[in-house]
């Protein structure tokens, strides 16, 4: 069914060492402005470069995409879109990654 980890399947799948123990890990963000607007124009930040958390990276990353794909090619000046992307990280996001 998935013919590419075939190989690795074949050989056993035996791991390359014993399990190891992280700890220390937050849900962070990134913030994509500050009290004076947009700290980068020109470029939208989606996915582990935006926001680290322990369980909703990938929902997250998709929504930023989806987002960021929606918008960002609806005007030439970049900086009404990068403020608008960091009111929505902050209004949308930032619940989903913040509440623990």
């Amino acid at each position: 069914m998935f013919p590419a980890p075939g190989a690795w399947l074949a050989e056993g799948g035996k791991p390359a060492g014993g399990v190891h123990i992280m700890a220390g890990l937050d849900n962070k963000g990134s913030p994509t402005a500050d009290p004076g607007g947009p700290v980068v124009a020109g470029l939208a930040r989606a996915g582990d470069a935006l926001v680290h958390t322990l369980t909703q990276g990938a929902t997250l990353a998709l929504w930023a995409a989806r987002k960021i794909a929606a918008t960002a090619g609806t005007t030439a000046d970049h900086h009404p879109f990068a403020g608008d992307y960091a009111r929505w990280v902050e209004r949308v996001l930032k619940p989903g990654y913040s509440f623990r």
